[in-house]
């Protein structure tokens, strides 16, 4: 049976199939007995482009409540998936866009609270309101208006429909009616009494905009383009031009400018740097943008060294191990000398060794691509990191301290090598070196809890007591912080082998 990885482009990170069970409609399937996270995608008529790689055809149902229009649910599961699957080539789904407006899931409540800003004072009503029985129709229109604030659509809408039964002429009783259908997710009949809204009295207040919501929550996203633009780019209100421009996002995915779409999601983050839900979708978006340029480039050089060192590097973030050897080897083939790739190569042998507990062989590999490495490009620090704590582990402490030297020559804030070359010289005996380097170490990060223990070590040998007890105060401090759960660095900007404490000292 075929193994295979999706990624889909609406959501984040691999999820593992079996191809049998992945036909329309249904869900994820795992591997082994290691589950993953797992995104869903839900949408009509998902629709695919021919790639060299295998691609998902058909949405991924799951089941929806209440007044959910679909989007993905997120089951978390912090177990890592299995690293069994090591293919020749890494198989990627892609699940280009819905067709109709199911890509985003975007939260209407804000929207609806923004929008009923926007209707605050409806009197006096259209003259024929104010004919006749108009005190009356008054009364009632108040009605609604505190059923409306209250949640109470149902009694809303039933007062509403009739008042607009006793006058159709009046275009506030449409707007409202459209703007409770659209908080009910009615969107088929907010559309049209919106637009009777409008054209009764075109100048009501951010009408075009809620209809052209409403537009864009059927997928009828070329319609809606102007409203929202106009929404997006010339509202006041930041609440409705927020909501605007998440739709206007959607919009243009759907209709396949991704240009555009990564163009307003970049105007979101500047305008909303702090807001979740804009995060959220703009991540999507930027997965899929990316995952259709790989796409293009598995279609116009498919044995580049540019498409095997895609395949490498996704092979390596998902665990095939294996896989991201062979590609960062054809790579090598095409260009011996390319710079970085001896580098990946010892990472993926160093991730092995450190997975596979007294692997000597895999240690020996990652330090021969290392140095491989440094015979390319002399300046990178990186590799002269790798070598220097290879050989500190080793216990081989003069070689470790000169690659550390030589690692900070090229980057003097290199804080892991910093740190590294500290421990080494309290190592070798020479404290008294060790401290500055520490302290500058400290001057890159205040927060580290390494630094701090090996301060504490260098103080102790020097006989400074006091000191030592300042540092070690602040290394448990920090150490109870991160055992309480406090977010920590999962991934080092640099992608190398971090500073850790060892075992015996944290027991």
């Amino acid at each position: 049976m075929v193994q295979h990885v999706c990624v889909c482009a609406a959501g984040a990170g691999p999820v593992w199939h079996r191809r049998p069970q992945h036909t329309a409609r249904a869900r994820h399937q795992q591997l082994g007995p290691g589950a993953v996270q797992e995104h869903r995608v839900t949408g009509r008529d998902a629709r695919a482009v021919p790639v060299r790689v295998v691609q998902c055809l058909q949405s991924h149902a799951v089941q929806r409540t209440g007044g959910q229009r679909g989007g993905p649910a997120f089951r978390p599961d912090s177990r890592r998936s299995p690293r069994t699957h090591q293919p020749d080539r890494t198989e990627i789904h892609l699940l280009r866009r819905p067709a109709r407006g199911t890509w985003m899931l975007i939260a209407r409540v804000e929207a609806i609270a923004t929008a009923l800003l926007v209707f605050v004072c409806l009197v006096p009503l259209s003259a024929s309101a104010q004919s006749g029985d108009a005190a009356a129709f008054q009364r009632r229109f108040q009605e609604a208006e505190h059923a409306l604030a209250d949640g109470r659509y149902e009694d809303a809408v039933k007062i509403y429909e009739q008042l607009r039964a006793a006058d159709q002429s009046v275009a506030e009783v449409h707007g409202r009616l459209g703007l409770v259908y659209f908080q009910e997710g009615k969107f088929e009949q907010a559309v049209p009494a919106l637009r009777q809204a409008l054209k009764l009295k075109p100048s009501l207040p951010n009408t075009d905009i809620l209809l052209a919501m409403s537009l864009s929550e059927l997928g009828e996203y070329k319609e809606a383009l102007d409203g929202l633009e106009r929404g997006f780019r010339r509202s006041s209100d930041a609440r409705l031009k927020r909501m605007a421009g998440l739709q206007l996002q959607r919009a243009y995915m759907g209709l396949g400018r991704d240009q555009k779409a990564v163009e307003v999601a970049l105007e979101l983050e500047r305008l909303y740097p702090d807001d979740p839900e804009v995060l959220y979708h703009a991540s999507r978006l930027y997965a899929n943008f990316a995952y259709v340029t790989m796409q293009k480039l598995s279609e116009i050089a498919p044995e580049s060294v540019w498409m095997h060192l895609t395949a490498g590097e996704v092979n390596e973030s998902q665990g095939g191990l294996d896989g991201a050897v062979k590609e960062y080897r054809a790579v090598l083939g095409l260009e011996p000398r390319r710079p970085g790739v001896h580098f990946r190569l010892g990472r993926v042998y160093l991730t092995r060794a450190h997975e596979t507990t007294g692997d000597p062989t895999s240690s020996a590999e990652a330090l021969k691509e290392f140095e491989a490495e440094l015979e390319i490009d002399p300046g990178n620090a990186n590799a002269a990191y790798e070598i220097a704590e290879l050989h500190r582990e080793a216990g081989e402490l003069d070689q470790a301290r000169a690659f550390f030297e030589r690692a900070l020559e090229h980057d003097a804030q290199f804080e892991d090598a910093l740190v590294g070359l500290g421990r080494t010289l309290i190592g070798l005996g020479k404290p008294e070196l060790a401290l500055p380097v520490l302290q500058r170490a400290l001057s890159v990060n205040a927060s580290n809890e390494v630094t701090y223990y090996q301060l504490a070590q260098a103080h102790r040998a020097l006989g400074h007591v006091q000191e030592q007890g300042k540092a070690l105060a602040e290394f448990e401090r920090l150490h109870r912080e991160a055992s309480s759960g406090s977010p920590a660095s999962v991934l080092s900007r640099r992608e190398v082998t971090r500073q850790k404490l060892d075992s015996k000292t944290i027991q």
